[in-house]
């Protein structure tokens, strides 16, 4: 058996390279270039002429009572501090370029009272759903955009909605940390403690583009043409219909509950096997779609959180997206399968920082509009608990309804 690659959120956090600079903050140019994970959001949102299928969102359920007033100076906190959620994007002479608003933006909040509806779960999830539809002005901005919706005097929904060039998935939580830290100071007047960020996106942007070259860049490369070169081009699975020509942007959620004592199972042969829960569920859905396809190599995607650098605590876009290439075809044994993709999590680790767009340009693969390319199924683990926000009351923090995307 032959494991080509993977990697995954919580797999060798802290993995870098001694050969990389780390980020610092450093004088900015006239026009800061876009990093380059933004540079492919871009894109796609002038193809499409639109944006609204490259947003974040993030609900908070507050009970208890709320200072409204605190609420919206947390949040205009919350912008000063990260200076991507003042950042819009431009282009002169067709390239784009980021630009920085002053920190005394702030952030509109619209009001909304449901406090009448018949049914009032109904009626927040159909806000939640037609607000997550509303695309951003990459060039106007913000990027960033809240609603407070009042249900009673004791009971508030927040909906906070970004675009995913400047907020990715694990942004949510240190969004919901600091807006928390924000609140509770201001509460109790000691705003001030808040140190200055000693590195922004844009510092980021400018390293990248820095040390992705050269010696680095072509190691990256180089691991990510070894791992996609002669992939299988699509993994077809047994369905009710045949696969669509075109992008078909809706589906379904379904949950599946396991039994604690299964649960319990599955956790204690990770431990005896020396491995994450995650590479243990891992191995266990490439079985599962090798046996349902009758394939014996296999494509899945997996996120790359891309965070392991120390500095990097910030709000936006870091999330890449990773590829796991197996061969199964000598029929490993589960402890076989396990191995080899412990070890390979963490040498694709060490290679995450090149863009997955950047590793497609490295092969020659064609492309379609019936499927995506490399891989059409992903595997996420999400076992990083999301931390509630305490705003002076009972706070629950709970996911939007929202589509499934199916590729």
């Amino acid at each position: 058996m032959k494991v080509f690659g993977v990697t995954q959120i919580d797999a060798a956090a802290g993995t870098q390279s001694a050969a990389l600079p780390r980020i610092s903050a450093v004088p900015r140019p006239a026009s800061v270039p876009l990093s380059l994970r933004q540079q492919q959001f871009w894109f796609v949102s002038r193809l499409k002429g639109g944006s609204e299928d490259c947003h974040v969102q993030t609900m908070l359920r507050l009970r208890g009572q709320l200072d409204e007033a605190v609420l919206q100076s947390a949040l205009d906190g919350l912008v000063a501090r990260h200076e991507v959620l003042r950042t819009t994007f431009a282009a002169q002479d067709g390239e784009p370029f980021q630009k920085v608003s002053r920190a005394r933006t702030g952030l509109l909040v619209r009001r909304d009272h449901l406090t009448g509806a018949a049914d009032l779960e109904a009626a927040l999830s159909e806000l939640v759903r037609r607000e997550v539809e509303v695309p951003f002005d990459l060039e106007l901005g913000p990027l960033i955009r809240a609603r407070l919706v009042r249900l009673a005097m004791d009971d508030h929904a927040l909906v906070i909605t970004m675009h995913h060039m400047v907020s990715d998935t694990l942004s949510r939580n240190i969004l919901t940390r600091n807006l928390s830290e924000f609140y509770n100071a201001i509460r109790e007047n000691c705003a001030g403690r808040f140190k200055v960020l000693p590195v922004q996106y844009a510092d980021y942007a400018l390293w990248q583009h820095r040390w992705l070259s050269g010696q680095a860049l072509q190691r990256q490369s180089d691991y990510w043409h070894r791992i996609l070169a002669g992939a299988p081009a699509v993994l077809e699975l047994p369905t009710d219909r045949p696969r669509s020509s075109r992008p078909v942007n809706y589906g379904r959620d379904v949950e599946l509950a396991l039994h604690p004592g299964l649960t319990n199972q599955i956790k204690a042969l990770s431990r005896n096997l020396g491995t994450s829960l995650f590479v243990m569920l891992l191995s266990a859905s490439v079985l599962v779609l090798a046996r349902l396809s009758g394939r014996d190599e296999l494509v899945i995607g997996t996120p790359g959180a891309n965070r392991a650098y120390s500095e990097i605590r910030l709000i936006d876009l870091f999330m890449n997206p990773l590829a796991l290439r197996i061969d199964l075809s000598s029929d490993p044994t589960l402890e076989i399968l396990v191995e080899s993709g412990q070890a390979a999590v963490v040498e694709a680790n060490a290679h995450q920082d090149l863009p997955f767009e950047q590793a497609l340009k490295l092969v020659s693969s064609s492309r379609t509009l019936a499927h995506g390319p490399i891989f059409q199924v992903a595997f996420a683990c999400e076992n990083n608990v999301i931390e509630p926000a305490q705003l002076g009351a009972e706070t629950r923090m709970r996911e939007p309804l929202r589509p499934l995307r199916v590729t």
